[in-house]
């Protein structure tokens, strides 16, 4: 079945937003104030806003979550109808395109609220500040991410097929033509050479799958700075931040082995002894993080 990544990433994205919207469903038929406890009307993208009080949240993330599923499925089924992988990428970019630009159009139509919460989030936890008020809507977006952050190693994949699209490279075929067969091979590995990259993440793939982690620590810390010394709510935030922050040197070490192993970055005398070490680097840092995240979230 034809299911490419870039579609991947992008049903499974809606499907966590119709989890949410299931969520944020039971806990209004339990009569649960969600916007309150999850502090919505602090942001500042939303807080001038005050047409949305009496609308339903779940029923406003459930609206958007399917018309973008329709978008999506279209993408999706122009896609499989093609047998060209350049028109797949295309029409997969086209997707993207479409998504993104109705997640971000200024207009009020399209559960206009819905959306800038959703990217007033994603701003406030990208940004690099230590000083801003932790929401808890903050704290749930970015374990949301952390629980997905596997397709942000994807998302280097599409993104790299994407830009092989947008700058193809041309490698001089009438040259190659009239060159010897040594050359033409030489020519055929340096392509096949530059079409692996996109299957090799690297140090982007390290920093993408890191990101949703880091963006968890910063508010750990700011949440630390902001409490007052020496107290519980001090030391719970600076315990929480460690477990996060032991997540960097798994992500890191499997990034090490996967590039010894498989891509061959490391093809020399010391190439097993390089992995042994950051095989059992890895084991003690999955063991610590597990355990310390076990004591932490369950104990």
């Amino acid at each position: 079945m034809y299911f490419p990544v870039a579609f991947q990433i992008l049903f499974l994205v809606l499907l966590a937003a119709f989890g949410w919207g299931l969520n944020l469903r039971l806990l209004s038929q339990a009569s649960v104030e969600v916007r309150p406890i999850l502090q919505l009307a602090q942001l500042p993208a939303v807080r001038s806003d005050v047409d949305w009080i009496d609308d339903g949240l779940h029923q406003n993330v459930f609206r958007l979550a399917a018309v973008l599923s329709g978008v999506a499925v279209a993408g999706w089924a122009l896609s499989a109808l093609s047998s060209d992988p350049r028109l797949q990428t295309a029409v997969a970019l086209l997707t993207y395109v479409v998504v993104i630009a109705m997640l971000v159009m200024p207009r009020r139509a399209l559960c206009y609220t819905v959306r800038r919460q959703f990217t007033g989030l994603l701003a406030r936890i990208a940004k690099p500040s230590l000083s801003g008020p932790v929401c808890l809507a903050d704290v749930v977006m970015a374990d949301i991410m952390t629980s997905c952050a596997r397709m942000f190693a994807d998302l280097f994949l599409v993104a790299c097929q994407f830009g092989g699209l947008l700058w193809p490279r041309r490698y001089g075929t009438a040259l190659a033509a009239r060159r010897g067969d040594l050359d033409r091979l030489i020519e055929l590995v340096r392509e096949q050479h530059e079409q692996r990259a996109c299957t090799s993440s690297g140090i982007a793939g390290v920093l993408l799958v890191s990101a949703p982690y880091a963006f968890r620590l910063r508010q750990c810390i700011n949440e630390y700075l902001r409490a007052e010394p020496e107290s519980s709510a001090a030391r719970r935030h600076l315990a929480n931040a460690i477990k996060y922050a032991s997540s960097f040197p798994v992500i890191a070490l499997s990034a090490t082995q996967r590039q010894v192993t498989v891509d061959g970055i490391m093809e020399t005398k010391y190439s097993d002894w390089v992995l042994r070490v950051a095989f059992a680097l890895w084991i003690a840092a999955v063991v610590f993080n597990s355990l310390y995240s076990f004591y932490w979230d369950v104990a």
